[in-house]
């Protein structure tokens, strides 16, 4: 009787210590730390211009250059702002929409340039076209601009 009522004992001081630190434990730790939200993504147009000033000069670099395109990078930001867009309210969703334009803008200048490092006549013709197509993609930024309603954005004008 001795030996079950020490038993016992045993057991009640072992679960009332347990109990206790966990008691401590929880108490120490206090609320929950609620998990970070993502901090929202920025306007459209600083994704593009980082990504034009990043990658310009490869794009519209003389044809000898056989610079690899960037293609994969505007795709992940193409994508980022399809999804973007699909959440969007109806106010933002102008931005997004030309966002995707511009990203669509950029593909085109590096599939003509793609094209002219296969035309000797294009190829000839490359460094004229490339300062244009320069004023292009300043022209479709400052549209993407305009969309935010960034201050200091040209007005749209019509596309390449």
């Amino acid at each position: 009787m001795k030996a079950a009522f020490w038993g016992l004992s045993c057991m009640a001081l072992i679960l009332t210590t347990a109990d206790a630190k966990f008691s401590r434990s929880k108490k120490s730790k206090g609320t929950p730390t609620p998990v970070p939200t993502a901090t929202p993504p920025g306007a459209p147009s600083v994704d593009l211009s980082k990504f034009v000033s990043t990658n310009i000069d490869k794009i519209l670099a003389p044809l000898d250059q056989r610079n690899p395109m960037p293609r994969a990078e505007l795709a992940q930001i193409r994508a980022s702002f399809a999804q973007r867009f699909s959440k969007a309210s109806l106010a933002e969703r102008s931005q997004f929409q030309t966002a995707l334009g511009v990203c669509d803008g950029l593909a085109q200048v590096m599939d003509e340039r793609d094209k002219a490092m296969l035309n000797p006549t294009a190829a000839a013709a490359w460094p004229q076209r490339s300062v244009q197509l320069r004023q292009y993609i300043d022209q479709i930024l400052a549209q993407e601009r305009a969309a935010e309603g960034a201050p200091g954005a040209a007005s749209p004008s019509p596309a390449h």
